[in-house]
């Protein structure tokens, strides 16, 4: 207890040190201190910048629905033993497969849900004389909620019937909604869409833009037979077979199931390569995070060599405090301190010296982070890892920095020493 208690004092009274040779010296200080500052500053900027895109990336992607598989016609992750002209020769997933699948997977337990997506680009949509281009958005089936929740801010998602028969029905984006009216109160209202009138049903809850460019906020959702009935659905846009597998299930097992009826579904000999491609959202987020990890590795290493410097500030100060302590440290050996409270209590300074340009680095991070939140409308954050690791880093730094000078102070001859005064 009586060492713990030493242990604190010790502590505190090298913290009051600290402080003040920073107060005395302030120029010097501030130029030491400026360099493990600028190399924090930088580590944690590519951090918080890095994880943060990742994350919202991530975000962005959690919208194609955990735990479904896409059977489409091209796939998301290309593999170079297998011709490109192949892939373009591929037939397009169709709506009749999406039920023909659906017909026979309904009763095999490693499939929750089936659902037919048809996605549209560079449409104009038009409403009480405001139009606007260049819309996009997808036609889906009725399940299609049951596999990627609609999160309704007004109105409602399509009945059954509706789905069904292809009434001309739509849901319009939070953005659309605002520009096209005013308000998202506009269930009941008319648009016209792909040269029809159609009513809406629904406005989608608010969603911000993601980092891939993209925004369902300025989107829309069809019934997909009533695309059908006004445009060639194996023309353009890109369409999907979704199939959401239930939650205990393998992948491996979820991704037999659906090779097996497919190959069935589209005649495919034993010999014959598959042509549809069964994507998942674990192909992508495993793709983002090896091009983030390298990111990460670059900027911590260009942030190491500012540490570097950093280090070296700290070792300056710390030489120049024991040149100035040289009498007070004969004094506490002459009264009986040990080399090693005299070691512990520079090397403590020192830590606490590096701690303290590290956290103004950090400070001017989270500043900044702040800032572009609210400028760009996109979450960035210092995560906790994020900051242990850069107090740990700058721990370690004032530690390596303090080490010599510590040294040099706890072999000090007290005689020489309180002479040097």
């Amino acid at each position: 207890m009586q060492q713990l208690r030493l242990f604190f004092q010790l502590t505190m009274e090298s913290f009051s040190m600290a402080l003040q040779a920073l107060w005395v010296n302030k120029l010097r200080s501030i130029l030491s201190l400026a360099g493990i500052s600028i190399g924090i500053f930088c580590i944690v900027l590519v951090w918080t910048f890095v994880d943060s895109m990742e994350a919202n990336i991530n975000k962005s992607f959690e919208s194609l629905g955990q735990n479904v598989v896409y059977v489409q016609k091209w796939p998301w992750e290309f593999t170079q033993d297998y011709p490109w002209w192949k892939y373009m020769n591929r037939p397009k997933a169709t709506l009749k497969e999406s039920d023909i699948l659906k017909e026979r997977l309904v009763e095999n337990p490693a499939v929750k849900e089936i659902s037919y997506m048809f996605r549209i680009y560079g449409k104009t949509i038009k409403a009480e004389g405001t139009s606007i281009e260049r819309v996009s958005g997808i036609a889906v089936g009725h399940t299609y909620s049951n596999i990627n929740p609609v999160n309704i801010e007004t109105g409602r998602y399509f009945t059954e019937s509706e789905s069904r028969l292809g009434k001309p029905v739509i849901i319009l984006g939070y953005n659309l909604a605002i520009n096209l009216f005013g308000t998202t109160d506009a269930i009941g209202k008319e648009v016209q869409f792909y040269g029809r009138k159609l009513i809406v049903a629904g406005v989608v809850q608010r969603k911000g833009k993601s980092l891939l460019g993209n925004s369902e906020d300025d989107s829309v959702i069809l019934p997909v037979e009533f695309l059908r009935k006004v445009a060639n659905l194996n023309r353009g846009g890109e369409p999907s077979i979704l199939v959401k597998g239930a939650d205990d299930v393998d992948f491996e097992d979820l991704r037999l199931t659906i090779q097996g009826a497919m190959r069935g579904i589209r005649r495919l000999s034993p010999r014959d390569d598959d042509d549809f491609a069964m994507n998942r959202i674990t192909m992508l987020t495993k793709i983002i995070s090896g091009v983030f990890s390298v990111l990460h590795m670059g900027g911590s290493i260009i942030g190491a060599f500012s540490i570097l410097v950093g280090g070296f500030g700290i070792a300056n100060i710390m030489f120049v405090s024991v040149k100035e302590r040289t009498a007070q440290i004969g004094i506490q050996k002459a009264l009986g301190a040990t080399n090693a409270f005299i070691l512990f209590q520079f090397l403590i300074e020192a830590i606490i010296l590096s701690l303290i340009g590290g956290l103004i680095g950090v400070f001017f991070v989270y500043l900044g982070s702040k800032g572009i939140s609210s400028a760009m409308d996109i979450d960035v954050f210092i995560s906790s890892t994020n900051f242990i690791y850069s107090n740990l880093i700058s721990a370690t730094i004032g530690l390596l920095a303090g080490m010599i000078p510590a040294i040099s102070a706890a072999r000090m001859d007290p005689v020489e020493a309180m002479r040097s005064k």
